[in-house]
């Protein structure tokens, strides 16, 4: 048993969390079968079936944090100014403003945990980018002798990547969802889930996604959530990373160990049993080896250019 003390002495608010052992008969199992893809932004996620999960919104209670914290330092400045404790109005303040940090923080917990949920009991397998956070939050400020550029906006932008819940929400799929498969992010915005063509030039604007080659329109990041599918499939499969696109041999004798079981949509079931894959030039095809499955999921792209 763990206890939490939340609040102040005269006002105290006690917590007490109890650990215990759950048999695994009584725990929520994640979807049968079935599979997504989920590109994560800043303040919301969308899967590979245009779902979004947007973070709260605390534009209020961001305003009401920082009213108190204004309040508090005009406080304790007067304070040391005089020499005097703190009066009862500035601790009053000062206790408003811890409840509403725990209001905030019970609002981010809370979102990761409704959208893994909702995510694992879509989809049996859930594909996410395997994005390294500590690296990307970085500061930018440099050092004395090279000092950083737009350090004000890098700070920004690190602010609301850690606001989001990246890790929190991976976290949560690892235990809830059947099984989690991380992919290399590298170009999935940039590529066409059509037809394959990478570019920058296929990213006009933030929220439109208009390729160049093939004039395939889709949402952006719902786009990217399809490739980052595609891409888990390839990489359960192991031909995606490192693979040579001339040799055949390296993609005939695919691992079939360690590919997830996915829904077979001619027998209405999940079929467990090893996918056939074929491929053409640098294209991979896949349906399972059930007689009266005719069903191919094709655009699944591998290529050195793709993967690098």
């Amino acid at each position: 048993v763990r206890l939490l003390k939340e609040g102040t002495d005269r006002h105290p608010k006690w917590y007490a969390t109890v650990v215990y052992e759950v048999p695994v008969a009584r725990l929520q199992p994640p979807a049968a079968n079935g599979e997504l893809g989920v590109d994560r932004n800043v303040r919301q996620a969308t899967d590979s079936d245009g779902e979004v999960y947007a973070q709260p919104d605390t534009s209020k209670l961001d305003a009401n944090i920082k009213r108190k914290q204004r309040r508090t330092a005009k406080a304790r400045e007067r304070s040391r100014q005089s020499g005097q404790p703190l009066s009862n109005r500035a601790r009053r303040v000062c206790g408003q403003l811890r409840k509403l940090h725990r209001k905030k923080k019970r609002r981010r917990a809370n979102a990761p945990h409704q959208h893994s949920r909702k995510m694992a009991d879509t989809a049996h397998t859930v594909v996410v980018e395997d994005l390294n956070v500590k690296a990307m939050t970085q500061s930018a400020k440099g050092t004395v002798a090279q000092p950083g550029t737009n350090v004000k906006a890098k700070a920004g932008l690190n602010r609301e990547i850690l606001a989001s819940g990246w890790g929190r929400l991976e976290r949560n799929l690892a235990y809830q969802a059947g099984l989690v498969v991380k992919v290399d992010p590298a170009y999935t915005s940039q590529t066409c889930a059509q037809c394959g063509h990478v570019g920058k030039e296929n990213r006009k604007t933030r929220a439109t996604f208009q390729c160049t080659a093939c004039g395939y329109t889709a949402n952006a990041d719902r786009n990217a959530a399809v490739n980052i599918l595609d891409r888990g499939f390839c990489t359960a499969m192991g031909v995606w990373r490192g693979a040579n696109t001339d040799d055949p041999d390296r993609i005939s004798n695919v691992n079939y160990s360690i590919y997830a079981p996915f829904h077979c949509h001619a027998l209405g079931r999940v079929n467990r049993r090893p996918w056939i894959v074929t491929r053409s030039g640098n294209w991979l095809s896949r349906r399972c080896n059930s007689s009266n499955c005719t069903r191919w999921c094709t655009g699944m792209r591998h290529s050195p250019s793709a993967a690098s």
